[in-house]
């Protein structure tokens, strides 16, 4: 019985994912179409509202190399939408209906494959190729929205940052780079043979006094958008503040990447 009821249950999420995979970039092309005709808000709605929900589908599913549930097959189901989910998310990174659909597309391609953004250059799952400066373009055209007074707005931008693009490093300063263990006067030092060794790469013991490292920046915002401003919440609260002060003013790690600081200021 445990055996009918797995392969009931793997050919219809199989048949939902195979309709979905058909259906929503066909809708996509639709919208596409009637944009230049300036009238595509109810395909665009529909299509946002299909994405949305075989998102939820796949993050309330347990993905296995077996059945009821392939990992294969929720993984060629995210490959194929990512596409459209990147393109929709250029042409309306304001749109309020299409934020929270893509917000739970990337928690989904996210969950599926383990924690690997959307827009990843180290990975071959991306089927769409962004230059650095198309990159920062996208992430740039987002930021008005942490302005706006809607807290669901704020909120599924920020799980959008988060998950669609890699995270960014702070930007060392070169006032925290140590240099000293370079400025070695002595002569370069023979082995028990008699041969000289090959010269060090340069700067290859520079010592970054700080650290550096990835920026969490985006997920303390979040914490900061979901943080309950009460009593109770207050030194937490007050915490993160300071913790996101301190990155504002260089201190600690290293300086804020731009598009980070600016992040911070729109929320």
């Amino acid at each position: 019985d445990d055996d009918d009821d797995d392969d009931e249950t793997s050919s219809t999420l199989s048949r939902i994912m195979s309709w979905c995979t058909k259906m929503i970039p066909s809708i996509h092309q639709g919208t596409k179409k009637q944009q230049t005709l300036g009238n595509n808000q109810d395909l665009l709605i529909l299509l946002s509202h299909i994405l949305e929900a075989v998102s939820l589908i796949i993050l309330q599913t347990t993905p296995c190399e077996t059945k009821p549930c392939p990992s294969g097959l929720l993984k060629g189901t995210l490959t194929k939408l990512h596409p459209v989910a990147l393109d929709i998310l250029t042409h309306h990174p304001t749109t309020l209906t299409v934020l929270r659909s893509l917000d739970a597309f990337g928690s989904a391609y996210t969950y599926t494959f383990s924690n690997t953004t959307l827009i990843d250059k180290s990975t071959s799952t991306s089927a769409i190729s962004y230059t650095l400066e198309e990159e920062d373009k996208l992430f740039t055209s987002l930021l008005p929205n942490l302005r706006s007074s809607n807290h669901y707005r704020r909120k599924w931008t920020l799980g959008i940052l988060e998950h669609y693009f890699p995270t960014k490093g702070f930007a060392m300063d070169q006032n925290m780079v140590d240099y000293t263990d370079d400025l070695d006067e002595e002569g370069p030092e023979t082995t028990a043979d008699g041969n000289t060794p090959k010269p060090k790469p340069r700067h290859s013991s520079i010592n970054f006094k700080g650290g550096g490292g990835l920026c969490q920046l985006v997920p303390l915002l979040q914490q900061l958008e979901e943080g309950n401003p009460s009593l109770q919440n207050e030194r937490t609260l007050v915490g993160m503040i300071s913790k996101l002060e301190v990155w504002g003013r260089g201190g600690g790690l290293g300086r804020l990447p731009v598009l980070y600081a600016e992040a911070a200021i729109h929320h």
